[in-house]
């Protein structure tokens, strides 16, 4: 079954399944919104699987909290990611903006 976090390598894999285990309810609710909104905007597509896989990827090995998403998404743009993806560009300047208004309205982020 295709993932949709992308190809993730597997001990990102594993260390993201450990750090699930350990997460509130709501929060996992949260982190599972924020992949579903981030796709939702810039496609379940191989491209955009593949975005996503780069940001869990530098959340994980930063330690961050994993409701922490549209910090990484910023690193990601600020990294060069847009020059990458041109074609994805402007979807995920929109899937920024809205997961960071998605931050600001919860008291998880």
């Amino acid at each position: 079954m295709d993932s949709p976090l992308g190809n993730l390598p597997e001990n990102v894999e594993k260390e993201l399944r450990k750090r699930w285990k350990t997460l509130k309810d709501e929060e996992k609710e949260y982190f599972v919104n924020q992949l579903a909104l981030f796709l939702s905007i810039v496609g379940a597509d191989k491209e955009g699987k593949d975005i996503l896989a780069i940001i869990i990827e530098k959340l994980v090995r930063d330690k961050a909290k994993l409701t922490e998403m549209p910090k990484h998404l910023k690193w990601f743009i600020e990294n060069g990611g847009l020059e990458i993806y041109k074609k994805k560009e402007n979807k995920i300047k929109k899937a920024l903006h809205l997961l960071e208004v998605y931050s600001i309205d919860s008291k998880l982020a």
